[in-house]
């Protein structure tokens, strides 16, 4: 099996591009060109990873303007302006001014698109969900009759407890039509482009109109909309407008059917109704029910080729109240707890050896998720769930 180690790349990419434009700007050339060259490097690594090959071309590109950068030890100012555009008012978006973002962030957003390889198959219960979020995509993909204007869903919300599979969701949904993958980590924009974040979703929203189908998940939306009088912050105000205008389609672009924001919170309450208002469909991403944690044990054993001498209901039962995470947990220590028995001297081998010893196993028993089941507790109380359910019946 590959490896996968573009996030690894990437963020080494970015270390060293940070270090190359500050090194510039300082007027260290020799130091700029030297860092510019180890981009060069690193982003023709990171090529090798791209999902298709407009995108190994365009990373390759990249690496090539790099290399100019490296040659060029006399960068004028001039030169600087152009690769760190000023910072321009995001309340007017002419055009020209989505573009230069979209071009001055072109990195940024690479380290957002992922590559979707999850299936609905891979998600165990959630069919009614599964089944809302399947329509708001055919209805943004599909060719209307002349005269017809079918107003799909282009903005979701999905709420509740932690582990219950928003993110693989809304993965799995853009896996189906080969859509493109934003994963938007609200929270990890505010802190990391304090100041610039408002010019990012402009450039998220412009690259995702060029790039549809796509999928927008902005994650932890709660991290940047919370009621007025809980937060003053002007940079998650002004993040938190420009989201807005982008799912009001005011932008002049996301008026892309296929184009679909999916937010996802742990929170809603901590939502303000202004940002609310503009989710056109709300989704209750509940805890699993009984059927639904059969389905799950099997997605994580059966699937994985571990046999089950138990049996999945009786799991299911005595995993009332726990998350799809949680009973994932449960499953890993469960199939671990077995290969260490039924492989007493495995840690005692050297590197050498484990690369060609093969694993024994054995069928997996209650026995072994008894043990784990004691240690690994469910982590959303009662009072939460009925908190999510009087969440569900006012909206």
């Amino acid at each position: 099996m590959t490896v996968d180690l573009s996030g690894q790349i990437y963020r080494a990419l970015q270390d060293a591009l940070d270090k190359a434009r500050a090194a510039r700007a300082a007027g260290r050339l020799d130091e700029a060109a030297a860092t510019y060259r180890e981009c060069a490097r690193l982003m023709q690594d990171y090529a090798k990873y791209a999902p298709t090959f407009e995108e190994k071309t365009r990373r390759l590109e990249k690496a090539k303007e790099y290399l100019a950068k490296a040659d060029t030890r006399t960068a004028s100012a001039q030169t600087a302006a152009r690769d760190d555009p000023p910072d321009e008012p995001v309340r007017s978006t002419p055009a020209r001014t989505r573009e230069r973002a979209q071009e001055h962030y072109a990195d940024e957003i690479e380290s957002l698109v992922y590559r979707a390889r999850v299936t609905w198959d891979d998600i165990g219960g959630l069919d009614d969900t599964k089944r809302e979020i399947r329509s708001a995509f055919a209805l943004g993909v599909v060719q209307t009759p002349a005269g017809l204007d079918v107003e799909g869903w282009r903005n979701i919300l999905l709420y509740g407890p932690p582990g219950t599979g928003k993110t693989v969701l809304a993965a799995a949904a853009s896996h189906e039509i080969d859509a493109t993958f934003l994963n938007v980590r609200t929270g990890d924009v505010l802190s990391k482009y304090f100041g610039e974040s408002t010019k990012l979703v402009s450039a998220v929203y412009a690259y995702a109109a060029g790039h549809a189908p796509c999928v927008i998940f902005l994650d932890e939306f709660d991290a940047l909309s919370v009621p007025r009088d809980q937060s003053d912050s002007g940079a998650e105000r002004r993040m938190l407008s420009a989201v807005l205008t982008e799912l009001d389609g005011l932008a002049g672009k996301t008026d892309h059917h296929a184009v679909l924001t999916i937010a996802a919170t742990n929170a809603p309450w901590a939502i303000e109704p202004a940002a609310l208002s503009r989710f056109d469909k709300r989704i209750h991403v509940s805890l699993p029910g009984r059927d639904a944690r059969a389905a799950i044990f099997r997605v994580h054993l059966d699937a994985k080729g571990y046999q089950l001498d138990a049996d999945a209901d009786a799991l299911a039962d005595a995993t009332d109240g726990y998350s799809g995470r949680e009973i994932a947990r449960v499953c890993k220590e469960a199939t671990n707890r077995m290969l260490h028995e039924a492989n007493p001297k495995l840690v005692e081998h050297d590197v050498e050896t484990l690369k060609s010893y093969r694993l024994t196993i054995r069928p997996l028993t209650m026995a072994d998720f008894e043990a784990v089941l004691a240690a690994v507790r469910p982590e959303t109380s009662p009072d939460i769930v009925r908190r999510y359910e009087a969440f569900a019946s006012q909206t």
